[in-house]
């Protein structure tokens, strides 16, 4: 049986034990915005102080401590980019687009790749109705102001039979950007130009 009589029911009694629960809950969502965001500022700061780095020999254990800071990009990591890039892009025994774009896609922007993808699509038809395969020997490469300049012979295999040599000259945008793990250094080709010799 319901007493009626009991305080609790009462309306003012119940609107006060709402208010006292919202002052309790308000209370209960500062203390976790405050925790929040002293774990925020802690993992921050964990992530950028200097790491210990442990090296395990057989004998002993040596301690080093790791600085942040991003690599020293020096010619020869322009060069070997350049020379990763055009063995790609340039070489192949079977046209296939999709390993052709997975393999250049580490070293080149998006929107460079979205044109290159293009490109092979639309010479797809012409080099499996030859059967045709490249191959590149590359003869030089030189670093400028601007772009990096390699001159390299393509021999062309057409069936089994026919084959060709031709001379290409390929002007190379190289851009620094956020490396990845095929890109260390975080080298990208923005463009490229073709020139047949």
């Amino acid at each position: 049986m319901i007493n009626l009589e009991n305080k609790s029911l009462e309306p003012v009694n119940q609107w006060v034990r709402i208010n006292v629960l919202m002052r309790n809950l308000r209370k209960v969502i500062l203390a976790l915005l405050v925790s929040n965001f002293l774990l925020v500022v802690s993992c921050i700061y964990l992530l950028n102080k200097d790491t210990l780095v442990v090296a395990l020999t057989e004998s002993e254990s040596l301690y080093f401590i790791g600085k942040r800071q991003s690599p020293e990009i020096v010619e020869a990591d322009v060069e070997k980019s350049a020379r990763n890039f055009i063995l790609q892009r340039y070489q192949w025994k079977t046209y296939n687009i999709e390993a052709l774009v997975r393999n250049v896609s580490p070293y080149v922007t998006y929107g460079l790749l979205k044109k290159m993808t293009r490109q092979f699509e639309k010479s797809k038809d012409f080099v499996e109705k030859n059967k045709i395969a490249q191959n590149v020997v590359i003869q030089s490469i030189v670093l400028k102001d601007d772009h990096v300049e390699i001159k390299m012979d393509r021999v062309v295999s057409v069936g089994k039979k026919v084959k060709a040599v031709r001379p290409l000259e390929v002007h190379l945008e190289i851009v620094a950007d956020t490396p990845n793990k095929w890109n260390l250094k975080g080298l990208y080709i923005n463009s490229i130009t073709e020139f047949e010799r």
